[in-house]
C-alpha cells in the first residue's frame, strides 16, 4: 500500500510539470500573433494616414495663445543673393605692352609701380627690322617726292609741244605706285607704333636715327609688371611690361546656373570683405552676365564695374558679393517663424476656422533670410500660423498621447 501511495506520487509529480508545459506552449503559439497580421483593413488604414493632423483649440487656450496668422499669396519677390568672387582689372583699363620686332632695350624711361599718362615713353629699342622699315619708307617717300617733280616739269613741256603726252602719262603711272608704296611702307611703320607726328618728322629732316623704335604709354595708369632690362634682347611679341589703371576695376562673381534666371543686368550688387577693423563694402550694379559655364569654377560669371576707394578692391583679391535677385515668376513664401520641423520635414499650420488648425507638410524651394520660399503644399489665400508654433505643435503631440 505504502509503495503504490509513493508510484502516484512520483507519477503526479512528472506528469503535473510536462501538462502545464504543454498548456503554455499551446496558449502561446495560438494567442501570440505576430504585428504583421494584426491591423486595420485596408480601406481604413489609408483613411486614416490620408487624414490630416489637426489640432483643435478651446476657446480659453486661443484666447491665451493670441495666434496671429499670416495670409499666403503668390507674388514676384526680391531677396539676397551672395555668392563668392574674385576682382580682375576692368576692361580698358589694363594695357599690355609688347614688342611688335626684334631688337635689343636701349633706355628705360619707367618701372614697376611708377605712374604714367598716356602717350608717355616707356622705353626704346634698337632694332635691324625697324630700321629697314624705315629705310623703305624714307625711300619710297625720295622716290615719290622725285616723280612729282617730273610730272610738273613734263606737264610744261607737254602744254609748250615739247614733250609728247605719253611721256607725261608714264611718269603720272609710276608717281601713282611710289605713292602706293608710300602708304605701304606707312602703314607697316604705324603697325609698330610710329605715329603720323614721327613720320612728319622723318620727311623734315636731314639726319635720322630710325634704328631706334620708342614704345609709348597707351593708357593711364601704373606700371604693374616689368619684364625686361637694360641691354636685354627681346623677340617680336614678346610682353615688355603692363599698364594697370586701378580706379576702376571688374568684379566677377560665381553664381550657380540654376540661380541665374534670378538675376539681370542693372541689379544692385555689393561687393564686400570682412577686415580686423570691420567689413568694407563698396556698391554697385550687375554689368554683364556671361552666357557659358566657366569650366573652372562650374558657375556662370557675373560681372559687376566697380569704382574703386582708396584704392580697394584690390586687383587679384577674393571678396563676396551680395546681389538683388528676382524670382522670375510669382511664388509663394511665408516667415520662417511659420515653419516647424518633424524630423526632415517641414510643416505648417493652416487655419481652418478660429479654433482648428491642420498641421500640413509643405516642400521649401529656397531658404531666404527671414522666409522661404514654398513649392508645393499650400495654396494662395490660405492663412498660416506665425506665432505661437511651438506651442500648436505640443498641444498636437499631446492631443495624439491622448488618443493613444
Amino acid at each position: 500500500m505504502k509503495y503504490s501511495q509513493y508510484i502516484l506520487k512520483i507519477s503526479y509529480g512528472l506528469i503535473l510539470p510536462l501538462m502545464l508545459f504543454a498548456m503554455t506552449s499551446c496558449s502561446g503559439e495560438n494567442g501570440a500573433e505576430s504585428p504583421e497580421s494584426v491591423g486595420l483593413p485596408p480601406s481604413i488604414s489609408e483613411d486614416a494616414q490620408s487624414e490630416p493632423a489637426m489640432v483643435r483649440l478651446s476657446e480659453e487656450q486661443a484666447e491665451d495663445l493670441h495666434i496671429q496668422t499670416k495670409v499666403v499669396s503668390e507674388e514676384r519677390i526680391t531677396y539676397s543673393m551672395t555668392v563668392p568672387g574674385t576682382v580682375i582689372a576692368a576692361p580698358e583699363h589694363i594695357a599690355v605692352i609688347s614688342t611688335p620686332l626684334n631688337g635689343r632695350i636701349t633706355k628705360i624711361y619707367a618701372h614697376e609701380g611708377e605712374e604714367v599718362k598716356s602717350g608717355d615713353p616707356l622705353l626704346e629699342m634698337e632694332s635691324l627690322e625697324f630700321a629697314e622699315l624705315a629705310a623703305s619708307y624714307l625711300e619710297s617717300e625720295a622716290e615719290k617726292n622725285y616723280l612729282e617733280q617730273q610730272v610738273e616739269r613734263l606737264r610744261s613741256l607737254v602744254e609748250q609741244k615739247i614733250s609728247p603726252q605719253s611721256a607725261l602719262d608714264r611718269v603720272n603711272a609710276d608717281l601713282s605706285r611710289a605713292n602706293t608704296r608710300v602708304r605701304a611702307a606707312a602703314a607697316r611703320l604705324r603697325s609698330v607704333g610710329v605715329s603720323e607726328q614721327r613720320l612728319s618728322q622723318w620727311n623734315e629732316q636731314e639726319e635720322d636715327e630710325s634704328a631706334v623704335l620708342t614704345m609709348y604709354a597707351t593708357i593711364d595708369g601704373k606700371i604693374n609688371q616689368h619684364l625686361i632690362d637694360l641691354g636685354q634682347a627681346v623677340n617680336a611679341n614678346d610682353m615688355l611690361l603692363d599698364i594697370v589703371n586701378n580706379k576702376q576695376v571688374l568684379a566677377r562673381g560665381f553664381v550657380d546656373p540654376k540661380d541665374i534666371s534670378n538675376l539681370q543686368t542693372g541689379a544692385r550688387a555689393v561687393i564686400s570683405q570682412r577686415e580686423d577693423k570691420g567689413m568694407l563694402s563698396l556698391e554697385s550694379q550687375i554689368t554683364t552676365i556671361q552666357p557659358g559655364l566657366d569650366p573652372e569654377n562650374k558657375s556662370i560669371i557675373v560681372n559687376s564695374l566697380v569704382q574703386t576707394l582708396n584704392q580697394w578692391p584690390v586687383i587679384g583679391q577674393s571678396v563676396r558679393i551680395k546681389y538683388d535677385a528676382y524670382t522670375p515668376s510669382e511664388v509663394i513664401s511665408i516667415p520662417l517663424d511659420a515653419i516647424q520641423y518633424e524630423g526632415e520635414s517641414a510643416r505648417v499650420f493652416v487655419k481652418r476656422d478660429e479654433l482648428t488648425y491642420e498641421s500640413r507638410p509643405v516642400d521649401i524651394l529656397r531658404i531666404l533670410s527671414e522666409s522661404a520660399i514654398i513649392s508645393s503644399g499650400l495654396s494662395a489665400g490660405e492663412e498660416v500660423a506665425v506665432t505661437q508654433v511651438f506651442s500648436l505643435k505640443a498641444l498636437g503631440k499631446f492631443e495624439e498621447f491622448a488618443e493613444e
